[in-house]
């Protein structure tokens, strides 16, 4: 039987053109029947060519050519999938929720996540994503929005606000004196 896929390469294209940026190595390893050493070969070369970025653990990115430059795709692209993976609750809040509801005036130069277990800031490439710790996150706390690849929890405008206050340090204000 002749297998669909010969290569790495040929696999994540065929992803690519389905609309999906990220992947599991296990997945792969699975779906070419792959040794874990012939992968991390194939990964490594992907990875030196920048078409293939690790964000963490188990899990790539896809880059494509628009986005080899800056060396990461946008957070939104992946975090869904990425949050998933990790069977953590989520949703994307502070200033990234600010910006995404269109009510900051610039920017936010970190994409901010709250989840419900501590976890390290990831930084790939011109991307930033932190993460930030709250015990509980309830479904009436975010929204789903659509994204270019799927969708991805963010939080409501009251919610935003109310994080706003309570991540002060995060959302750039110093504490009061």
């Amino acid at each position: 039987m002749k297998k669909e896929f010969e290569t790495l390469q040929q696999y994540l294209e065929h992803l690519q053109s389905r609309g999906r940026y990220c992947f599991l190595r296990s997945d792969i390893i699975t779906r070419l029947s792959l040794s874990d050493n012939a992968f991390k070969k194939a990964a490594h070369r992907l990875i030196q060519k920048s078409k293939v970025i690790r964000i963490r653990g188990n899990f790539y990115t896809i880059l494509p050519l628009e986005y080899q430059a800056s060396g990461s795709l946008p957070a939104s692209w992946f975090i869904d999938f990425f949050m998933r993976h990790l069977e953590q609750p989520y949703y994307c809040g502070v200033l990234t929720a600010a910006a995404l509801q269109r009510a900051s005036h610039q920017q936010a130069m970190v994409f901010q996540v709250v989840t419900t277990k501590p976890m390290r800031p990831i930084q790939v490439g011109n991307l930033k994503i932190e993460f930030l710790h709250k015990k509980e996150i309830y479904p009436h706390f975010y929204q789903l929005i659509k994204t270019v690849t799927g969708s991805m929890n963010v939080a409501t405008p009251e919610m935003t606000a109310f994080d706003l206050v309570r991540y002060m340090n995060a959302a750039g204000q110093a504490g009061f004196s």
